[in-house]
């Protein structure tokens, strides 16, 4: 039984190919994690490095407070499941699960490996097979074996790459809770690797969804559906995937509403308060509906979006209407008005719903037909609002990306982006000194100390807000390089759980402050014609906690 903590990993290839990049990850003792993504994201490759089969370009394993990246695979007290099995043909399923224990020092006894074997096929179910080869044996047996092989050795972390991928879907459902079971009854820490977001959701206690080599977001299987922090976790987790469609919000005092579909749809309940919260103003946003939250209705009535059905699919217990928007008289788009114009091309939007059949008369079923018409509604504590640019949840992500106007130098040999006081390192390449950029960075990479030391720019706090995703203090930076520019506002990320009462006061408006860049790397650079907006390419997972006692976070 342990923890398995990676920081600051990261895997580089010959050619200099970034698999992986600066993964942070703490797993808890006998925590179920899974990781998910696509195909070239990173997961198989973050696995193997954790049991020794990849190396590590950068950072740190632990596992049981013990740092192993020098250790040997059998050294680290890890057993793993691969995704083609890995059996032996020649020997019977017995010896194939005791092979790997005939090759532990100090020897273990025949007595003790026919103990381990024999109770392992007990929990799984596979002790009528245990003198069969495993040619005479079907894929979810095969696989049984594969765990049991897993099982009986003495292991700290179970880890499974892939395990049910090359299974039929009726084994992967049955597979899917013989492995909940048996990660309660071995009560061990798991780690498995999957490209299938349904494993995910049923298995895991947390998910780490990744992306070209990024952590996305984590969290348990309901934070990541319900609130996804940007836009890649929100149509990725979810099937059918999130309907998303650009659209326009509007700020009126306490209330909001949102102009889609050649139609305005205002709120002013449980959502326009969490907007509100979160500093949301009027924009351009991309909108986001889950199939499953839209209702579908045969009469229009106002807030209802007029469809066309173009396709249906039968599941059994829902159906899945892929319908598309027909045009509606817009409300308030003037053909002078370019940008609210553009709105008006999401008339004839496709988007998906899932209706239970168990709510449908027969009548109903016949009218869900291609080329019916139906109008959808939807109740505003379902919307997600993401930036169009960033891609972040304006309500749940890390949507206060501080956008600082900087020009590029050097310092020391290496490229920073620099306005006055403010240095932040750079390692995005296409740049050189003299270029003007816009650079993006998260709240969670400012921090704050409360005594000036080098490197750190002299500021001020103007405000301090607790909302529904932590605390946010807003401070500003004297330029004294320019007594002509105004100060410059940075805002800074804080866990409410994690930062103390005297932190707190010391946080007050008007309390002086020092702020810390040194944990920003600025690494990608978005080009259009002159202008650039430099940015991390993900905002990494908030502090757990506030680092030395005169240090506020980072």
């Amino acid at each position: 039984m342990a923890n398995v903590e990676l920081k600051n990993v990261k895997k580089i290839y010959q050619g200099n190919v970034t698999a992986v990049h600066d993964f942070n990850l703490s797993i808890k003792d006998k925590e179920f994690v899974v990781f998910v993504g696509p195909s070239g994201c990173g997961k198989s490759t973050t696995l193997r490095m954790i049991a020794g089969l990849e190396d590590i370009t950068e950072g740190t394993v632990e596992i049981g407070g013990e740092v192993v990246n020098d250790l040997q695979p059998k050294d680290r007290g890890i057993s793993m499941v691969f995704q083609n099995y890995a059996l032996y043909p020649h020997l019977t399923v017995y010896e194939n699960m005791a092979f790997p224990l005939r090759r532990i020092r100090p020897r273990m006894s025949n007595d003790e490996i026919f103990e381990r074997v024999t109770n392992a096929a007990k929990v799984l179910g596979i002790t009528q097979y245990l003198t069969r080869k495993p040619k005479a044996l079907s894929g979810g047996q095969r696989q049984r074996v594969a765990i049991g092989r897993a099982m009986v050795r003495p292991s700290r972390v179970f880890l499974m790459d892939e395990p049910l991928s090359n299974l039929d879907a009726k084994l992967r459902n049955q597979m899917r809770a013989e492995i909940i079971l048996l990660h309660q009854k071995l009560a061990t820490t798991f780690i498995y690797v999957t490209h299938d977001q349904t494993e995910a959701m049923t298995l895991g206690d947390r998910i780490v969804i990744m992306k070209d080599g990024f952590i996305m977001q984590v969290g348990t299987p309901t934070e990541v559906f319900d609130r996804p922090e940007n836009l890649f976790v929100a149509e990725f987790i979810g099937a059918p995937k999130m309907n998303t469609f650009p659209a326009k919000l509007e700020k009126k005092g306490d209330a909001y509403s949102v102009s889609a579909f050649g139609a305005t749809y205002p709120f002013h309940g449980p959502k326009a308060k969490e907007l509100a919260e979160a500093d949301v103003d009027s924009g351009n946003v991309i909108l986001g509906i889950r199939p499953e939250h839209l209702g579908v209705f045969f009469e229009p009535a106002a807030g209802r979006i007029p469809c066309v059905i173009e396709v249906t699919e039968m599941m059994g217990s829902e159906i899945h209407l892929h319908v598309r928007t027909t045009a509606v008289a817009p409300a308030a788009l003037k053909k002078e008005d370019e940008e609210e114009n553009a709105l008006a091309s999401t008339r004839g939007a496709a988007l998906i719903a899932r209706v239970a059949t168990v709510s449908l008369t027969p009548e109903d079923k016949a009218a869900l037909v291609v080329g019916g018409k139906v109008y959808l509604g939807f109740d505003e504590k379902v919307l997600h609002f993401f930036d169009p640019i960033k891609e972040t949840n304006l309500i749940y992500g890390p949507h206060r990306i501080n956008l600082l106007p900087t020009t590029i130098g050097e310092v020391g040999g290496k490229l920073v982006a620099q306005d006055g006081p403010i240095v932040l390192p750079v390692s995005a390449k296409g740049l050189k000194a003299g270029d003007k950029v816009i650079a993006g960075v998260y709240p969670e990479k400012v921090g704050l100390f409360f005594e000036a030391k080098p490197g750190l720019a002299p500021a001020k706090v103007v405000a301090k807000k607790l909302t529904s995703v932590g605390y946010y203090v807003h401070v500003e930076v004297d330029n004294k390089a320019n007594a002509k520019a105004a100060p410059t506002t940075i805002t800074s990320y804080f866990d409410p759980a994690a930062i103390s009462k005297k932190d707190l006061v010391n946080l007050d408006v008007g309390k002086p402050v020092f702020v810390d860049f040194s944990k920003v790397d600025l690494n990608v650079v978005a080009s259009f014609g002159n202008e650039h907006l430099l940015f991390a390419a993900k905002a990494p997972a908030p502090k757990a906690a506030p680092e030395a006692p005169k240090k506020a976070a980072a």
